[in-house]
């Protein structure tokens, strides 16, 4: 099993490589500026095709004008060539006033003769914008001027001008559902990876545990049948030791409990949090060096209000929590202080637990809840990670570095929501 979770676990944690994230960044902006290049220069290339056209429309247009032009040649000119224009164009005569149009947008091909005032004042606002870009060119036969033509874009190179800014923007749709499905992907395994070593750990737990307690039921047995030897000093001690294995061995099975709730929906209860937290303190109490200087636990109670929570589960938050405090402090002035209260804006009970030990930088802070991270050399950095997820997700609290700095400490603050005091009324009748 160690050797399972060693090998597999950091893989199953690992975070996208910054070389990726940049990797793709730049191949984001490198397909954006390949795209709006390209289609800039299809771009330029159309609209010096459409001033070409251009000149060679006015240039039909000036010889259909002139004396010699036949009037098939006149028909075949205005007819054929002229009116097949697929681009925007108004023919003004000289006092600027529209006489003829085709492909404006919005508006109907047609001329002044056959249109209603309204339609001829929507033209000129087309050819007073077409005029102040600069796009119209004279019509002039016998030295005599007889229109100007306005012309404007093609649908086409309007259309072109807008696709680097669609196809940049799918591109970055598709990288953001990549991207979240790539998160959700990478969370279902962290999930699953989560359940699996609780259940195997449970599994591996139950096996030596019902071997304990079977040997205790018989030792216990054993030092029943003989209550003469209850008096001889030895015997009384190898009961206390007895005593003290089997608080052990139900602590055992209270940690395989715990590890098979995670993964299912825990069953929540109204109790004091404060309770739980001295059993904790308690525990690692006892196993303190009491001779000398050495690391000390300071309990400040304030009797808040209850909460509603699962009490195997919040108990391992405060364990992971404390024990951490404790291993950062130092061996011989360490003190770890735990203080609660309730917070009326936030209707919660907050626990705050804080060391003088080393403390953590800014960047520390930030990943010390990420699933396989840890500054220890031993370890798989699971405990505030699985302490995270029981208090935001099966409890709705929060858990959080209030305050840290290198040198100067660390405090964690837990956030439990009060329990509802109808809930709490059911509970107790």
């Amino acid at each position: 099993m160690r050797y399972y979770l060693a090998r597999k676990l950091p893989a199953g944690y690992a975070a996208v490589p910054l070389a990726y994230k940049l990797f793709m960044l730049f191949g984001v902006i490198f397909i954006a500026i390949v795209f709006i290049y390209y289609t800039q220069d299809v771009v330029n290339q159309l609209k010096q095709k459409t001033k070409d056209d251009v000149r060679l429309y006015v240039m039909l247009y000036q010889v259909a004008l002139s004396d010699q032009a036949s009037s098939v040649a006149t028909n075949l000119i205005f007819e054929e060539v002229i009116s097949s224009v697929n681009f925007p164009i108004i023919f003004a005569d000289s006092a600027y006033e529209p006489q003829y149009w085709k492909e404006l947008h919005g508006i109907e091909d047609g001329m002044a003769t056959d249109a209603d005032e309204a339609t001829v004042d929507k033209v000129r606002v087309v050819l007073a914008e077409l005029a102040e870009q600069g796009r119209s060119v004279e019509i002039v036969s016998n030295n005599q001027l007889f229109y100007h033509m306005f012309y404007g874009d093609p649908k086409l190179v309007k259309q072109l001008q807008m696709m680097p800014f669609v196809e940049v923007g799918v591109i970055a749709i598709f990288i953001l559902v990549g991207f979240i499905g790539f998160r959700n992907i990478k969370r279902a395994e962290q999930r699953n990876i989560w359940v699996g070593m609780a259940k195997e750990t449970a599994h591996q737990l139950g096996t030596p545990l019902s071997a304990l307690m079977g040997w205790l039921q018989l030792l216990r047995s054993r030092v029943s049948e003989e209550p003469e030897a209850r008096e001889n000093e030895g015997t009384i001690c190898s009961e206390d030791i007895l005593s003290r294995m089997e608080s052990d061995v139900h602590r055992l099975e209270r940690i395989a409990n715990r590890f098979s709730l995670i993964g299912s929906k825990p069953t929540l209860a109204t109790v004091d949090a404060e309770d739980i937290l001295m059993t904790v303190v308690d525990y690692f109490s006892r196993r303190l060096p009491h001779s000398g200087e050495g690391v000390r636990i300071e309990f400040e109670r304030s009797n808040p209000k209850p909460v509603s929570v699962n009490s195997e589960l919040i108990e391992w938050v405060f364990e992971n929590v404390i024990k951490n405090a404790l291993e950062a402090c130092d061996s011989k002035r360490g003190l770890v202080r735990i203080k609660s209260g309730f917070s009326k804006a936030g209707g919660c009970v907050s626990i705050e637990i804080s060391d003088n030990g080393k403390g953590m930088s800014p960047n520390q802070v930030k990943k010390v809840f990420q699933p396989g991270y840890t500054t220890k050399k031993r370890g798989w950095g699971l405990g505030l990670a699985l302490a995270h997820r029981i208090v935001s997700e099966y409890h709705r609290g929060e858990i959080f570095v209030s305050n840290s700095a290198p040198g100067r400490g660390t405090t964690f603050r837990i956030d439990l929501p009060i329990a509802d005091p109808n809930k709490k009324a059911k509970n107790r009748g």
